[in-house]
């Protein structure tokens, strides 16, 4: 369509209702059919989300709903010791989190001490969890504050005592927020002791199935610790901040004691993020310990990174371990500590897993030993009296000290833990609460529990485009999977390395995967990290229908690369391309290392079309929450759950590069977070690729080349018919509203209406553009940058790109 306009207030209008056009006939080109759900579009809960997106559990409208009132609520025991206070129900740790925030002590006014404007609630008290808890209906308030939702000052500390019972907490969803109203996030959210011999403590406590983000001081646990002991807790979840002090355990941790605990949830922010805790101190006379601890995540971020801690400013590290992918894209990164400071000591401590530098420590001294062929695995599992004397490399490097031997009396155990932590030592009644990852959907103990035998399963139809073989069970598809990861195929349909090209499948009922592990189906690596391309090439229809439940391990490198319900897929020909259709993925948590979606992992020669996903969806590059990474088409398709990452993150396509690739007809309500290239829609649109008719109404963050449709646009790649609603915020440069970086290629018919800040290249549409085309485009959103080119439209362009018809 070419635009001719006489007159700047013609132009205005004309755009105005193209524009409108343009979001009609996205919203109508979504709404398709299938033989399940009627309309896959009206999904409207998210997996990283609340049931109820409105309210918080501390809003009279949630304890309306639970038929409670809380300026009358009543908790069984006395809060002693002996007797302490117990939480037996979602709703008695909703109100224990409401007496903070509203400033309503319980039990009279000694559970609160007052030091001027500071608020002790709860010093000496002890509180008890009697069975697992699920916070899924509403957003969490944290268990103690430091600022109010709207921003405002508050000081009112947990100082008290919980005691978890080992049981879990599981739906803690927090929204990411863009300013202090919605820092210090976690379960708990500043747990501060009344003194240095009148500590705080939590303990016993797993914190699972969650999503915890905000700004900044994001802990899976707990967002700040202070004269606080956290002792025999753990985290499975993801954690996002999108500027610093991110931690698995503990967002920041001055002068406190982090004790048997470990992490497994992806973990990301801006700056000082570590596995177990961002940061340990902020000054020489506050100390901090870390010990027996592990960290099996993937962590990222920009600055200060560590496999355990960001920045270990002083106090203790010791009897540590790291297998987990950590990468970052600035100064100090590491496997185990990115920085340690002069009154630090690191000390007892191996890493394994994918570092960016490939170094246990970033910067400063201390003891952390890479897992390699001078010390392989194995020796942990095979000489467990290792650690009680003093050992040393060939070299002469001393490994472990006598004086800090790993107690495998008391807190260390080898047992039966998920395959990728084989020959790693785990706390001692922890391993069980992950027992049950070691086992895959195609594994041989789950067809013994099925009473089937993959090696003569049989399904029903005949593969053909009118008679498709028929996915009825969640075992009919667990054997569609197998037949790829082991290499047999059913009725010998494989070509080389494509699996079933121009057959067939049809799905007739939602599937529940929850109970094992989910193997792809298609596959770049077997599980120990061999290369093994084996691709689906086939055609899957989902028939409307829905899968939930699929859970995937972080992994720590190309062994869990290739993640998705699909890992990878693969057409024989350009002609004679692979498909997936009319299939929703819900209720699921999707992590790996690498080309990791909720739908999809990596899609070559392929047409994607009718699908969504409200699920958890994480790793480390070339994230998607539908796809992530693709050289085809992908059209009628959305995001609904939180997607985080390091690099190319986007919340439908991470990345595509292909002139093939056109992603049409697609939005994102998720929240999506990153380190670069981190874009609403999509993360990185490059070499001809085409994106229309799509729009982004969820948060979106990052460090650099962030945009709420694009996170960056390179080499003749189009985006068209776009808009976005979401704030867009970045940590660094090259940030905008519906493309951050824009590179020899063209947008046009695009707006912008959320919030956008950043530190230079700021644009309320394009951050930067180089050589590029911008034409017919409007930002009513608010523009920020602490730095330089900051722009009501486009932050800066280069002279050989072209503006047009711009409003601000």
């Amino acid at each position: 369509m070419k635009f001719e306009f006489k007159s700047k207030f013609n132009n205005f209008i004309y755009l105005l209702l193209t524009l409108l056009f343009v979001c009609t006939a996205v919203n109508v080109g979504l709404n398709f059919a299938g033989s399940g759900d009627s309309d896959l579009s009206n999904i409207a809960v998210a997996a990283d989300q609340p049931t109820n997106t409105n309210y918080y559990w501390t809003d009279t409208e949630a304890q309306t709903k639970q038929d409670v009132d809380f300026t009358n609520y009543t908790l069984s025991g006395s809060g002693s010791k002996t007797v302490p206070y117990l939480i037996q129900s979602e709703t008695d740790l909703a109100f224990l989190s409401w007496t903070i925030y509203n400033d309503q002590v319980y039990g009279g006014s000694d559970n609160k001490d007052t030091n001027g404007s500071i608020n002790y609630f709860y010093s000496d008290v002890c509180f008890k969890q009697t069975t697992n808890l699920d916070l899924s209906a509403y957003y969490w308030q944290p268990i103690g504050i430091s600022y109010t939702r709207d921003g405002t000052r508050a000081w009112r500390y947990f100082s008290g005592n919980y005691d978890g019972g080992g049981y879990t907490v599981s739906g803690v969803f927090t929204p990411a927020g863009s300013s202090n109203g919605y820092s210090y996030q976690g379960l708990f959210g500043y747990v501060r002791g009344r003194s240095s011999t009148q500590q705080a403590s939590i303990s016993n406590l797993g914190v699972i199935d969650s999503f915890v983000q905000g700004f900044q001081s994001v802990g899976g646990v707990v967002g700040v610790g202070y004269d606080a002991t956290i002792r025999n807790v753990y985290n499975t979840s993801s954690v996002s901040g999108t500027s610093i002090y991110v931690g698995g355990i503990m967002g920041f941790a001055p002068s406190s004691t982090i004790i048997n605990v470990f992490n497994i949830g992806s973990i990301s922010g801006r700056s000082y993020v570590g596995g177990v805790t961002g940061r340990t101190v902020d000054s020489p006379n506050n100390y901090s310990t870390i010990s027996n601890a592990y960290n099996a995540g993937i962590v990222s971020g920009n600055a200060y990174i560590g496999g355990i801690v960001g920045y270990a400013f002083s106090g203790n590290v010791a009897n540590v371990y790291n297998i987990g992918a950590v990468s970052g894209t600035g100064n100090y990164v590491a496997g185990v500590v990115g920085k340690v400071y002069s009154n630090a000591t690191v000390s007892n401590t191996y890493y394994g897993g994918a570092c960016t530098l490939d170094v246990g420590i970033g910067s400063g001294s201390g003891s952390a030993i890479k897992i390699d062929s001078d010390t392989p695995v194995e020796e942990w599992a095979k000489n467990e009296e290792w650690y009680s004397a003093d050992a040393t490399l060939e070299d002469g490097t001393l490994i472990w000290d006598s004086a800090y031997p790993w107690d495998f009396e008391n807190t260390w155990e080898f047992s039966l833990v998920p395959d990728y932590m084989l020959g790693y030592p785990t706390l001692q009644g922890m391993s069980l609460i992950i027992s049950a990852e070691t086992i895959f959907w195609t594994d041989s103990e789950v067809q013994t529990e099925f009473g089937v035998d993959f090696t003569s399963y049989t399904l029903l139809g005949s593969g053909s485009k009118t008679d498709p073989y028929l996915i009825q069970s969640e075992t009919d598809l667990a054997f569609l999977s197998w037949t790829i990861y082991t290499g047999n195929a059913y009725n010998n349909h494989v070509s080389s390395s494509y699996y079933y090209s121009d057959i067939y499948f049809k799905q007739t009922t939602n599937l529940d995967l929850s109970a094992y592990y989910w193997q792809p189906i298609g596959i770049g690596y077997t599980r120990d990290g061999k290369s093994a391309d084996r691709y689906f090439s086939g055609n899957y229809d989902g028939g409307g229908y829905t899968v939930s439940g699929v859970f995937t391990p972080a992994g720590l490198s190309n062994g869990y690369s290739y993640q998705g319900l699909f890992g990878y897929i693969c057409g024989r020909t350009s002609t004679l391309q692979a498909s997936i259709a009319n299939l929703g993925v819900i209720d699921s948590f999707v992590q790996g290392y690498q080309y990791v979606g909720g739908v999809v992992g990596y899609a070559s020669d392929a047409t994607i079309t009718n699908v969504y996903n409200t699920g958890i969806v994480s790793g480390d590059s070339w994230i998607g929450g539908v796809v992530g990474y693709t050289y085809g088409p992908i059209s009628n398709a959305y995001n609904a759950g939180s997607v985080s990452g390091n690099s190319s993150v986007g919340g439908v396509v991470g990345s595509t590069s292909s002139s093939s690739a056109t992603i049409s007809n697609a939005y994102n309500a998720g929240s999506v977070s990153g380190n670069a290239n981190v874009g609403g829609v999509v993360g990185y649109a490059g070499s001809s690729a085409t994106v229309s008719n799509v729009y982004n109404t969820g948060i979106v963050s990052g460090s650099s080349r962030v945009g709420g449709v694009v996170g960056y646009e390179n080499s003749y790649a189009t985006i068209s018919n776009a808009y976005n609603t979401g704030s867009v915020s970045g940590a660094g440069n090259y940030v905008g509203g519906v493309v951050g970086d824009t590179s020899s290629s063209t947008i046009s018919n695009v707006y912008n209406t959320g919030s956008v800040s950043g530190r230079s290249y700021v644009g309320g549409v394009v951050g930067y553009a180089s050589s590029s085309t911008v034409s017919n485009t409007y930002n009513t959103g608010s523009v920020s940058g602490t730095g330089n080119y900051v722009g009501g439209v486009v932050g800066y362009a280069t002279s050989r790109s072209t503006i047009s018809n711009a409003y601000n």
